[in-house]
């Protein structure tokens, strides 16, 4: 016997990086937000007693996820930052996710990049991909 069940709310297949990224950013959009997180469907998730986010005096935040332990002092634009992120001074983070415990140095620029968790962007002055071929900074790494 054969069992079926019809869906019709948001689904997506994350069989990519490309996809991931993509499919990350929708859920910045609250009519994507309301058909995944419904009062009728809750999602349990582990929960990290952090502090909440704290902006410095010079940040620039808009159209983003900030999550609790952040420090944002530079600009975030369209992106997706996770808990304990650093966003030093004078750098700019635009249509990028940034995992848990990363670093963004001072005065440097990242845009359309994944950074992994507990990596640190200190070195270079610029890390910049494209809307459809995405930079990638590994687990760890420091660039």
């Amino acid at each position: 016997v054969v069992h079926t069940y019809e869906y019709n709310g948001y689904l997506r297949c994350f069989d990519s990086l490309q996809h991931y990224f993509d499919y990350s950013f929708e859920l910045l959009d609250i009519k994507v937000r309301r058909q995944l997180f419904r009062p009728d469907w809750p999602i349990y998730t582990v929960t990290h007693d952090t502090p909440p986010a704290k902006y410095g005096s010079g940040a620039d935040v808009t159209h983003s996820f900030i999550a609790n332990g952040s420090l944002v002092e530079g600009r975030v634009h369209n992106s997706i930052l996770s808990r304990g992120v650093h966003v030093d001074s004078g750098a700019s983070v635009e249509n990028s996710i940034i995992f848990t415990n990363s670093v963004i140095g001072r005065n440097k620029k990242i845009r359309y990049t994944i950074v992994d968790k507990d990596a640190k962007v200190t070195r270079v002055e610029e890390i910049c991909g494209r809307e459809n071929e995405i930079s990638y900074i590994l687990q760890g790494d420091e660039v």
